[in-house]
Protein backbone atom coordinates (compact mmCIF):
# COMPACT_ATOMS: atom_id res chain seq x y z
CA UNK A 1 0.00 0.00 0.00
CA UNK A 2 1.07 3.65 -0.81
CA UNK A 3 1.78 5.59 1.92
CA UNK A 4 -0.34 8.76 2.36
CA UNK A 5 1.50 11.86 3.52
CA UNK A 6 -0.03 15.06 4.61
CA UNK A 7 1.77 18.53 4.28
CA UNK A 8 1.02 21.63 5.69
CA UNK A 9 -0.91 24.31 3.53
CA UNK A 10 1.45 27.00 4.85
CA UNK A 11 4.50 25.26 4.10
CA UNK A 12 4.83 22.42 1.72
CA UNK A 13 8.37 21.33 3.28
CA UNK A 14 6.53 19.98 6.37
CA UNK A 15 5.21 16.35 5.57
CA UNK A 16 4.19 14.28 7.95
CA UNK A 17 1.75 10.91 8.30
CA UNK A 18 -1.44 10.63 9.67
CA UNK A 19 -0.87 9.81 12.98
CA UNK A 20 1.19 12.68 13.37
CA UNK A 21 -1.10 15.14 11.79
CA UNK A 22 -4.26 14.16 13.60
CA UNK A 23 -2.01 14.94 16.89
CA UNK A 24 -0.48 17.75 16.23
CA UNK A 25 -4.25 19.27 14.92
CA UNK A 26 -2.39 22.04 12.97
CA UNK A 27 1.22 22.70 11.86
CA UNK A 28 2.84 24.67 13.81
CA UNK A 29 3.37 27.49 11.80
CA UNK A 30 -0.59 27.51 11.25
CA UNK A 31 -1.21 25.27 8.54
CA UNK A 32 -3.78 22.79 7.97
CA UNK A 33 -2.85 19.43 6.88
CA UNK A 34 -4.29 17.88 3.96
CA UNK A 35 -3.26 14.37 2.38
CA UNK A 36 -0.54 15.00 -0.83
CA UNK A 37 -2.95 13.01 -3.21
CA UNK A 38 -6.09 11.80 -2.83
CA UNK A 39 -6.88 8.13 -3.11
CA UNK A 40 -9.18 6.41 -5.75
CA UNK A 41 -11.95 3.61 -5.11
CA UNK A 42 -12.46 1.38 -8.25
CA UNK A 43 -16.07 0.35 -8.93
CA UNK A 44 -15.58 -3.20 -7.91
CA UNK A 45 -14.29 -1.62 -4.51
CA UNK A 46 -17.00 0.61 -4.29
CA UNK A 47 -19.61 -2.18 -5.05
CA UNK A 48 -17.81 -4.17 -2.07
CA UNK A 49 -18.92 -1.33 0.46
CA UNK A 50 -22.68 -2.13 -0.03
CA UNK A 51 -23.35 -5.37 2.35
CA UNK A 52 -20.95 -3.68 5.06
CA UNK A 53 -21.88 -1.87 8.17
CA UNK A 54 -21.10 1.77 8.17
CA UNK A 55 -18.68 1.20 10.88
CA UNK A 56 -16.86 -1.28 8.59
CA UNK A 57 -16.98 0.71 5.61
CA UNK A 58 -15.92 3.57 7.01
CA UNK A 59 -12.89 1.55 8.47
CA UNK A 60 -12.76 0.77 4.53
CA UNK A 61 -12.32 4.54 3.37
CA UNK A 62 -10.23 5.31 6.36
CA UNK A 63 -7.46 3.31 5.24
CA UNK A 64 -7.11 4.76 2.42
CA UNK A 65 -6.22 8.28 4.27
CA UNK A 66 -4.58 6.81 7.43
CA UNK A 67 -2.09 4.15 5.76
CA UNK A 68 0.24 4.18 9.24
CA UNK A 69 -3.05 3.19 11.19
CA UNK A 70 -3.30 -0.68 11.38
CA UNK A 71 -6.74 -2.62 10.30
CA UNK A 72 -7.30 -2.85 14.55
CA UNK A 73 -6.48 0.03 14.88
CA UNK A 74 -9.20 1.58 12.21
CA UNK A 75 -11.82 -1.00 13.37
CA UNK A 76 -11.61 -0.32 17.19
CA UNK A 77 -12.07 3.59 16.42
CA UNK A 78 -15.07 2.65 13.68
CA UNK A 79 -16.81 0.33 15.90
CA UNK A 80 -16.63 2.32 18.68
CA UNK A 81 -17.92 5.92 17.42
CA UNK A 82 -20.51 4.69 15.05
CA UNK A 83 -22.81 2.79 17.04
CA UNK A 84 -26.39 3.27 18.74
CA UNK A 85 -24.79 4.79 21.78
CA UNK A 86 -24.50 8.03 19.61
CA UNK A 87 -26.47 7.59 16.85
CA UNK A 88 -30.78 6.95 16.82
CA UNK A 89 -30.31 4.35 13.97
CA UNK A 90 -28.41 1.20 13.23
CA UNK A 91 -27.55 2.51 10.14
CA UNK A 92 -25.91 5.27 10.92
CA UNK A 93 -26.42 7.37 8.21
CA UNK A 94 -29.98 6.67 6.34
CA UNK A 95 -30.97 6.85 2.46
CA UNK A 96 -34.36 8.33 2.00
CA UNK A 97 -36.13 7.39 -1.58
CA UNK A 98 -37.05 10.86 -2.75
CA UNK A 99 -38.48 10.04 -6.40
CA UNK A 100 -37.22 7.91 -9.41
CA UNK A 101 -33.30 8.20 -9.41
CA UNK A 102 -32.98 10.23 -6.90
CA UNK A 103 -32.13 9.67 -3.18
CA UNK A 104 -31.32 11.56 0.12
CA UNK A 105 -28.63 10.70 2.51
CA UNK A 106 -29.75 11.97 6.51
CA UNK A 107 -26.47 12.91 7.98
CA UNK A 108 -28.46 14.42 11.16
CA UNK A 109 -29.17 11.44 12.95
CA UNK A 110 -25.91 11.55 15.63
CA UNK A 111 -26.39 13.35 19.37
CA UNK A 112 -26.55 17.12 17.84
CA UNK A 113 -28.42 16.54 14.94
CA UNK A 114 -25.92 18.13 12.91
CA UNK A 115 -23.67 16.83 10.06
CA UNK A 116 -21.04 17.23 11.74
CA UNK A 117 -21.51 14.46 14.29
CA UNK A 118 -20.02 11.84 11.54
CA UNK A 119 -16.70 13.49 12.03
CA UNK A 120 -16.46 14.47 15.44
CA UNK A 121 -18.00 11.28 16.80
CA UNK A 122 -15.19 9.36 15.91
CA UNK A 123 -12.12 12.67 15.85
CA UNK A 124 -11.73 11.57 19.62
CA UNK A 125 -11.14 7.99 19.15
CA UNK A 126 -8.51 8.83 16.03
CA UNK A 127 -7.11 11.41 19.00
CA UNK A 128 -6.34 8.44 21.53
CA UNK A 129 -5.56 5.96 19.17
CA UNK A 130 -2.83 8.61 17.17
CA UNK A 131 -1.44 9.71 20.31
CA UNK A 132 -0.79 6.07 21.90
CA UNK A 133 1.30 5.51 17.95
CA UNK A 134 3.11 8.09 18.76
CA UNK A 135 4.29 7.31 22.08
CA UNK A 136 4.85 3.67 20.98
CA UNK A 137 7.17 5.23 18.32
CA UNK A 138 8.87 7.88 20.35
CA UNK A 139 10.13 5.15 22.52
CA UNK A 140 11.27 2.87 19.81
CA UNK A 141 13.05 5.50 18.36
CA UNK A 142 14.47 7.32 21.48
CA UNK A 143 11.99 10.43 21.70
CA UNK A 144 12.64 11.83 17.67
CA UNK A 145 8.38 11.89 17.39
CA UNK A 146 6.84 15.42 17.14
CA UNK A 147 4.02 15.07 20.00
CA UNK A 148 2.23 18.45 20.68
CA UNK A 149 -1.02 17.22 21.48
CA UNK A 150 -2.28 14.31 23.78
CA UNK A 151 -5.92 14.66 23.56
CA UNK A 152 -8.22 12.20 25.12
CA UNK A 153 -10.75 10.44 24.42
CA UNK A 154 -13.08 11.86 27.68
CA UNK A 155 -16.40 13.35 27.04
CA UNK A 156 -18.78 10.70 25.63
CA UNK A 157 -15.95 8.02 24.69
CA UNK A 158 -13.79 6.88 28.05
CA UNK A 159 -14.24 3.33 27.10
CA UNK A 160 -11.52 0.75 27.45
CA UNK A 161 -8.46 0.94 26.07
CA UNK A 162 -7.36 -2.45 26.59
CA UNK A 163 -8.79 -5.63 29.18
CA UNK A 164 -7.32 -8.31 30.75
CA UNK A 165 -9.36 -10.10 33.43
CA UNK A 166 -7.83 -12.44 36.30
CA UNK A 167 -4.77 -11.11 38.45
CA UNK A 168 -2.22 -13.43 37.16
CA UNK A 169 -2.75 -12.75 33.42
CA UNK A 170 -2.72 -9.11 34.23
CA UNK A 171 0.47 -9.54 36.92
CA UNK A 172 2.42 -11.50 34.01
CA UNK A 173 1.76 -8.12 31.37
CA UNK A 174 2.89 -6.02 34.04
CA UNK A 175 5.56 -7.57 35.70
CA UNK A 176 8.60 -5.59 36.88
CA UNK A 177 6.84 -2.50 37.69
CA UNK A 178 6.06 -1.54 41.03
CA UNK A 179 3.18 0.68 42.21
CA UNK A 180 5.74 3.49 43.81
CA UNK A 181 8.01 3.35 40.59
CA UNK A 182 4.76 3.97 38.48
CA UNK A 183 4.08 6.54 40.81
CA UNK A 184 7.91 8.19 40.66
CA UNK A 185 7.53 8.53 37.02
CA UNK A 186 4.35 9.74 36.47
CA UNK A 187 5.80 12.76 39.06
CA UNK A 188 8.38 13.12 36.98
CA UNK A 189 5.71 14.40 34.37
CA UNK A 190 3.54 16.16 36.78
CA UNK A 191 5.74 17.09 39.85
CA UNK A 192 4.20 17.34 43.24
CA UNK A 193 5.53 21.46 43.45
CA UNK A 194 3.37 22.37 40.83
CA UNK A 195 0.19 21.37 42.50
CA UNK A 196 -1.48 23.95 44.60
CA UNK A 197 -0.31 23.69 48.20
CA UNK A 198 -4.02 22.41 49.24
CA UNK A 199 -3.60 19.78 47.07
CA UNK A 200 -3.62 15.91 47.51
CA UNK A 201 -0.73 14.41 44.54
CA UNK A 202 0.41 10.77 43.80
CA UNK A 203 -0.04 7.47 45.95
CA UNK A 204 -3.26 8.47 48.36
CA UNK A 205 -3.68 4.94 49.65
CA UNK A 206 -1.84 1.70 49.12
CA UNK A 207 1.56 -0.04 49.32
CA UNK A 208 4.37 1.73 46.47
CA UNK A 209 5.98 -1.52 47.37
CA UNK A 210 3.77 -3.81 45.58
CA UNK A 211 3.94 -4.60 41.85
CA UNK A 212 1.08 -3.27 39.51
CA UNK A 213 -0.94 -5.94 38.15
CA UNK A 214 -3.45 -3.34 36.12
CA UNK A 215 -4.06 0.35 35.77
CA UNK A 216 -7.76 1.21 35.75
CA UNK A 217 -8.12 5.36 34.94
CA UNK A 218 -11.08 6.89 35.24
CA UNK A 219 -11.45 11.05 36.48
CA UNK A 220 -13.11 10.64 39.75
CA UNK A 221 -11.91 7.66 42.31
CA UNK A 222 -15.76 5.82 43.14
CA UNK A 223 -16.21 2.53 44.54
CA UNK A 224 -17.56 1.37 41.21
CA UNK A 225 -14.67 2.78 39.35
CA UNK A 226 -12.61 0.32 42.20
CA UNK A 227 -15.00 -2.44 41.93
CA UNK A 228 -14.63 -2.49 37.84
CA UNK A 229 -10.86 -2.80 38.60
CA UNK A 230 -11.27 -5.20 41.56
CA UNK A 231 -13.12 -7.30 38.43
CA UNK A 232 -10.35 -6.49 35.29
CA UNK A 233 -7.32 -7.78 38.27
CA UNK A 234 -5.96 -4.31 37.88
CA UNK A 235 -4.45 -2.98 41.31
CA UNK A 236 -4.25 0.64 40.42
CA UNK A 237 -7.03 3.30 39.99
CA UNK A 238 -5.03 6.46 38.55
CA UNK A 239 -7.41 9.13 38.65
CA UNK A 240 -7.51 13.56 38.17
CA UNK A 241 -9.31 13.90 41.29
CA UNK A 242 -8.06 12.40 44.73
CA UNK A 243 -9.93 10.06 47.08
CA UNK A 244 -10.14 12.96 49.64
CA UNK A 245 -9.07 16.42 49.79
CA UNK A 246 -9.97 16.89 53.80
CA UNK A 247 -9.13 14.51 56.59
CA UNK A 248 -11.39 11.60 56.27
CA UNK A 249 -13.29 11.51 59.70
CA UNK A 250 -13.81 7.76 59.26
CA UNK A 251 -13.42 4.73 57.41
CA UNK A 252 -16.21 2.92 57.83
CA UNK A 253 -17.85 0.55 54.49
CA UNK A 254 -20.35 2.09 51.89
CA UNK A 255 -23.21 0.35 53.28
CA UNK A 256 -22.73 2.31 56.55
CA UNK A 257 -21.90 5.82 55.25
CA UNK A 258 -22.83 5.70 51.96
CA UNK A 259 -19.95 6.39 48.98
CA UNK A 260 -18.20 9.06 51.37
CA UNK A 261 -14.54 9.03 50.54
CA UNK A 262 -14.10 7.14 53.81
CA UNK A 263 -16.02 4.24 52.34
CA UNK A 264 -13.26 3.95 49.40
CA UNK A 265 -10.58 4.26 51.64
CA UNK A 266 -12.04 0.70 53.22
CA UNK A 267 -12.85 -0.23 49.71
CA UNK A 268 -9.33 -0.07 48.63
CA UNK A 269 -7.51 -1.04 51.43
CA UNK A 270 -9.51 -4.73 51.84
CA UNK A 271 -9.63 -5.26 48.49
CA UNK A 272 -5.59 -4.32 47.53
CA UNK A 273 -6.34 -1.19 45.49
CA UNK A 274 -3.67 1.31 45.29
CA UNK A 275 -5.53 5.10 44.51
CA UNK A 276 -3.14 7.64 42.75
CA UNK A 277 -4.45 10.64 41.56
CA UNK A 278 -2.92 14.42 39.60
CA UNK A 279 -4.91 16.93 40.13
CA UNK A 280 -3.87 20.34 40.19
CA UNK A 281 -0.17 18.99 39.33
CA UNK A 282 -1.85 17.58 35.98
CA UNK A 283 -3.92 20.66 35.50
CA UNK A 284 -1.03 22.90 35.19
CA UNK A 285 1.03 20.51 33.06
CA UNK A 286 1.28 21.73 29.21
CA UNK A 287 0.03 18.55 27.82
CA UNK A 288 -3.52 19.36 29.88
CA UNK A 289 -3.23 23.41 28.94
CA UNK A 290 -3.15 21.98 24.83
CA UNK A 291 -6.04 19.74 25.19
CA UNK A 292 -9.64 21.81 25.04
CA UNK A 293 -7.65 24.15 22.55
CA UNK A 294 -6.88 21.07 20.55
CA UNK A 295 -10.69 20.19 20.58
CA UNK A 296 -12.49 23.35 20.08
CA UNK A 297 -9.69 24.42 17.07
CA UNK A 298 -8.40 27.45 19.25
CA UNK A 299 -5.06 28.73 18.73
CA UNK A 300 -2.80 28.49 22.16
CA UNK A 301 -0.94 31.71 22.77
CA UNK A 302 -0.04 32.36 25.95
CA UNK A 303 -0.84 30.93 29.79
CA UNK A 304 -3.03 33.37 32.02
CA UNK A 305 -2.13 31.80 35.20
CA UNK A 306 1.48 31.22 34.71
CA UNK A 307 3.54 29.59 37.82
CA UNK A 308 6.16 31.06 38.98
CA UNK A 309 9.23 30.84 37.05
CA UNK A 310 7.26 28.56 34.42
CA UNK A 311 5.30 30.38 31.62
CA UNK A 312 4.13 27.48 29.89
CA UNK A 313 2.50 25.84 32.98
CA UNK A 314 -0.49 27.51 35.03
CA UNK A 315 -4.41 27.76 34.71
CA UNK A 316 -6.19 29.03 31.66
CA UNK A 317 -4.75 29.10 27.91
CA UNK A 318 -5.07 32.11 26.22
CA UNK A 319 -6.09 31.43 22.57
CA UNK A 320 -7.38 32.94 19.98
CA UNK A 321 -9.65 30.98 16.56
CA UNK A 322 -8.05 29.89 13.81
CA UNK A 323 -10.61 31.37 11.78
CA UNK A 324 -10.26 35.11 13.39
CA UNK A 325 -13.31 36.43 15.16
CA UNK A 326 -15.91 33.66 15.82
CA UNK A 327 -19.23 34.27 17.57
CA UNK A 328 -20.01 32.97 20.73
CA UNK A 329 -23.20 31.25 19.01
CA UNK A 330 -20.38 29.39 16.90
CA UNK A 331 -18.44 28.61 19.14
CA UNK A 332 -21.02 27.36 21.94
CA UNK A 333 -22.61 25.20 18.97
CA UNK A 334 -19.09 23.85 18.06
CA UNK A 335 -18.77 22.87 22.05
CA UNK A 336 -21.63 20.82 21.59
CA UNK A 337 -20.52 19.08 18.60
CA UNK A 338 -17.23 18.49 19.88
CA UNK A 339 -18.53 17.52 23.48
CA UNK A 340 -21.91 15.66 22.87
CA UNK A 341 -23.37 17.98 25.79
CA UNK A 342 -25.53 21.01 25.96
CA UNK A 343 -23.32 23.85 27.79
CA UNK A 344 -24.78 26.60 29.90
CA UNK A 345 -23.64 30.22 27.81
CA UNK A 346 -23.76 34.01 29.44
CA UNK A 347 -23.53 36.72 26.90
CA UNK A 348 -25.08 37.82 23.54
CA UNK A 349 -24.93 35.12 21.04
CA UNK A 350 -23.85 37.65 18.48
CA UNK A 351 -20.82 38.84 20.24
CA UNK A 352 -17.77 37.92 18.24
CA UNK A 353 -14.47 36.83 20.33
CA UNK A 354 -11.36 37.32 19.52
CA UNK A 355 -9.63 36.26 22.90
CA UNK A 356 -10.84 32.79 24.78
CA UNK A 357 -10.01 31.28 27.20
CA UNK A 358 -10.03 27.88 27.70
CA UNK A 359 -9.82 25.98 31.55
CA UNK A 360 -10.77 22.85 32.90
CA UNK A 361 -12.65 22.30 35.88
CA UNK A 362 -13.77 25.15 38.21
CA UNK A 363 -12.53 28.54 37.02
CA UNK A 364 -13.59 30.76 39.66
CA UNK A 365 -10.45 32.08 39.88
CA UNK A 366 -9.77 32.85 36.79
CA UNK A 367 -12.59 35.67 36.26
CA UNK A 368 -10.90 38.59 37.64
CA UNK A 369 -7.77 38.03 35.57
CA UNK A 370 -10.25 37.51 32.26
CA UNK A 371 -11.44 40.50 33.15
CA UNK A 372 -8.42 42.37 34.08
CA UNK A 373 -6.80 41.25 30.79
CA UNK A 374 -9.69 42.30 28.30
CA UNK A 375 -10.48 38.39 27.82
CA UNK A 376 -13.84 38.33 25.37
CA UNK A 377 -14.71 34.79 26.55
CA UNK A 378 -13.96 32.13 29.29
CA UNK A 379 -14.64 28.14 28.18
CA UNK A 380 -14.23 26.43 31.63
CA UNK A 381 -16.22 23.31 33.51
CA UNK A 382 -17.93 26.04 35.74
CA UNK A 383 -18.25 28.78 37.46
CA UNK A 384 -20.72 29.61 40.66
CA UNK A 385 -23.98 31.64 39.91
CA UNK A 386 -23.11 35.17 40.94
CA UNK A 387 -19.31 35.07 39.67
CA UNK A 388 -20.47 34.18 36.38
CA UNK A 389 -23.65 36.76 36.42
CA UNK A 390 -21.45 39.65 37.63
CA UNK A 391 -18.66 38.93 35.00
CA UNK A 392 -21.59 38.72 32.05
CA UNK A 393 -22.75 41.91 33.28
CA UNK A 394 -18.93 42.84 33.09
CA UNK A 395 -18.39 42.42 29.62
CA UNK A 396 -17.10 38.66 29.60
CA UNK A 397 -18.41 35.81 27.90
CA UNK A 398 -18.62 32.33 29.65
CA UNK A 399 -18.79 28.85 28.25
CA UNK A 400 -19.71 26.43 30.92
CA UNK A 401 -19.13 23.14 29.65
CA UNK A 402 -19.86 21.23 33.03
CA UNK A 403 -17.15 20.64 35.43
CA UNK A 404 -16.81 16.54 34.28
CA UNK A 405 -17.08 17.06 30.65
CA UNK A 406 -14.68 19.91 30.45
CA UNK A 407 -12.10 16.83 32.40
CA UNK A 408 -13.11 13.47 30.70
CA UNK A 409 -10.05 14.25 27.52
CA UNK A 410 -7.84 13.84 31.12
CA UNK A 411 -8.56 10.19 31.16
CA UNK A 412 -6.74 9.71 27.44
CA UNK A 413 -3.22 12.03 28.59
CA UNK A 414 -3.23 10.30 31.88
CA UNK A 415 -3.53 7.07 30.24
CA UNK A 416 -0.63 7.58 27.98
CA UNK A 417 1.72 8.63 30.18
CA UNK A 418 0.77 5.42 32.00
CA UNK A 419 2.03 4.08 28.83
CA UNK A 420 4.86 5.98 28.46
CA UNK A 421 6.01 4.88 32.26
CA UNK A 422 6.58 1.73 31.04
CA UNK A 423 3.42 -0.35 31.35
CA UNK A 424 2.13 -2.22 28.20
CA UNK A 425 -0.88 -0.90 27.06
CA UNK A 426 -2.61 -5.02 27.61
CA UNK A 427 -2.53 -3.44 31.42
CA UNK A 428 -4.24 -0.37 30.79
CA UNK A 429 -8.08 0.37 31.20
CA UNK A 430 -10.10 3.54 30.38
CA UNK A 431 -13.74 3.12 32.39
CA UNK A 432 -16.37 5.27 31.46
CA UNK A 433 -17.52 7.72 33.89
CA UNK A 434 -19.43 10.15 31.17
CA UNK A 435 -23.20 8.91 31.86
CA UNK A 436 -23.49 10.24 35.88
CA UNK A 437 -25.74 13.14 35.00
CA UNK A 438 -27.70 13.76 31.72
CA UNK A 439 -29.80 16.64 30.51
CA UNK A 440 -33.62 15.81 28.84
CA UNK A 441 -32.53 17.00 25.94
CA UNK A 442 -30.02 14.77 25.49
CA UNK A 443 -31.56 11.71 25.88
CA UNK A 444 -33.14 9.70 22.22
CA UNK A 445 -35.80 7.00 22.44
Amino acid sequence: MVTVFYKSTRDSSIRVESAAAIAKGISEEGGLFVPESIPALSMDELKSLAPMTYAQRAAYVFSKYLTDFTEAELRYCTESAYTTKAFETENIAEIAHLFEGTYMLELWHGPTCAFKDMALQILPYFLTTAVKKLHMDKKSAGGSCVQQSRNHSGFSLCSEIASGKGVEAAARKCAGVSVGTLEQRLLSVFPAEDACAWDRTGLTVGNPGVEVTGVVVALDPTIAALKEATDLGANVVLTHHPVFIEAVSNFMPETVQGAKPGAVVNYALSHGINCMNFHTALDVAPQALSILPTLLRLKPRYVLDPLAGKADKGFGMVCASEEGAISLKHLAARSVSVFGSVPRVWGNPDTLLESIVTCGGSANELVDLCLENGIDCLICGEVKYHVALEARQSGLSIIELGHDVSELPLCALLATEALAAGLPDSCIMVVDQSKNWYTPETIRQ
